[in-house]
């Protein structure tokens, strides 16, 4: 499947297909390396720690492609929300060919509270599932929601 923001290539997106879910994610560039700071939360510690550069992230022209996505999230914040959308359903289509239920982790590289963001066109539950230090996040915080 191609998408212009999310990605489906990624070893840990691909264990859900094993409980029947085809999962996509977004990766942006993390905490501050696109200018814009993704993970406002995160400490000096998480910064050196993080992910960004194991497995594909190691390539250069997955780098750049990351920080093209973050600066674009600051600032074509409505054009990004659209393709985000469209290849949201992109991926809930594929998901239906499938026999999966479809997850989405917008949050991949990222620590951006998504739930304050409306997502333009998305009318229906979405299950999304987010990893995250920040200390917003309550048991009421309505992260996790099921698409069906």
């Amino acid at each position: 499947m191609h998408y212009k923001l999310l990605t489906e290539n990624n070893a840990k997106l691909a264990k859900g297909r094993d409980f029947g879910y085809y999962s996509v994610g977004l990766h942006l560039a993390p905490y501050k390396l696109s200018g814009f700071n993704v993970c406002p939360m995160a400490s000096q510690g998480c910064a050196a720690a993080c992910l960004n550069t194991a497995g594909n992230g190691n390539y250069p022209n997955v780098q750049k492609s990351r920080i093209s996505k973050t600066r674009r999230f600051f600032e074509d914040r409505v054009n990004f929300l659209d393709d985000l959308c469209i290849d949201i359903f992109k991926a809930v289509k594929h998901a239906k060919s499938q026999g999966l239920k479809l997850s989405v982790r917008l949050n991949l590289t990222s620590d951006i509270r998504w739930e304050t963001i409306k997502l333009p066109h998305i009318n229906r539950r979405l299950w999304t599932y987010s990893l995250t230090c920040s200390s917003w996040i309550t048991p009421k915080s309505p992260i996790v929601v099921t698409f069906e």
